[in-house]
């Protein structure tokens, strides 16, 4: 009696999810949220840095160092701030009788790792998956990012370093029977 109810349950769930069909999504280039989650990481490890203001007392030219396909723009908008909210003066002119203020992006990117407990369908010669059949789908994207300053004088001798400083931002995604959902899970601050 008890192996037939549990036939019985397990045809009920088929029989559910044969009715919840999610499309597969294709972003091209990067998402929204993975954009949000690596300029919040790289704000985040900015906002870290122990900046002595009394070593910083003259005016600095920015120079951002990174891999290939760091958003540097984003991380010397980034740091500029937080160096006008510490009263240190920054000019971007090319006066070559500045100190340069060096930010260090040893990295900034995400991660997408996914789950699913359910099927992906699937047709024999198409290169790409049609979506999904789940009970449980979970997609979780993970920022970080590492940055260190070093400060070199205007004859390129460097003058000290601050240590590197490492963030971290999660945002979570949970769908139940293919449609129920999203639920969504971050620690980034205001998200909407």
């Amino acid at each position: 009696m008890n192996g037939m109810r549990l036939i019985v349950v397990l045809v009920v769930i088929a029989v559910a999810q044969v009715g919840c069909f999610e499309p597969l999504k294709e972003v091209k280039g990067r998402s929204a949220i993975e954009q949000q989650v690596t300029s919040v990481a790289i704000e985040r490890a900015i906002n870290m840095l122990e900046i002595p203001p009394d070593k910083f007392n003259d005016t600095y030219k920015i120079k951002v160092t990174g891999l290939a396909g760091t958003d540097k723009e984003w991380v010397q908008a980034c740091l500029q701030r937080r160096l006008h909210a510490e009263g240190i003066r920054v000019d971007q002119s090319d006066n070559e009788d500045l100190s340069v203020m060096e930010a260090i992006v040893t990295y900034a990117g995400s991660d997408l790792e996914m789950m699913i407990f359910g099927v992906p369908l699937f047709i024999p010669g198409i290169p790409a998956a049609l979506g999904d059949v789940s009970v449980l789908k979970w997609e979780t994207q993970h920022g970080r990012a590492k940055i260190g300053l070093c400060l070199w004088s205007p004859e390129e001798e460097l003058l000290f370093c601050i240590k590197d400083k490492k963030a971290r931002v999660k945002f979570m995604n949970h769908t139940y029977l293919t449609f129920i959902g999203p639920f969504i899970y971050t620690d980034i601050e205001g998200f909407k």
